[in-house]
């Protein structure tokens, strides 16, 4: 299912939360419910936009993988060393 306009648009550009806080909630529901599509588009938006570093965004996996299971942080952290390889163009 594509982003609707009114996720992308209303939603995420009201006051209240920054952009990188708005990705990083995102990014956990995402992962959480295991979404590969919608987790590897907020990945490479956060890493390309500058909202995370990889590094910050492997931190992330690994609390997940405590709070949420080893599953889901496997997922996440698999799919992290996917988007992160790919935005760097396989040069990390």
């Amino acid at each position: 299912m594509p982003p609707s306009r009114t996720s992308f648009g209303e939603v995420w550009s009201r006051p209240g939360l920054p952009t990188r806080d708005r990705r990083l909630i995102t990014l956990i529901i995402v992962t959480c419910h295991m979404q590969e599509a919608y987790v590897r588009l907020h990945l490479r938006a956060a890493l390309e936009n500058g909202e995370f570093t990889a590094d910050e965004l492997r931190e992330i996996m690994l609390h997940l993988a405590y709070y949420a299971g080893w599953p889901v942080g496997t997922f996440g952290s698999a799919m992290v060393e996917e988007i992160v390889h790919q935005v760097a163009g396989g040069s990390e």
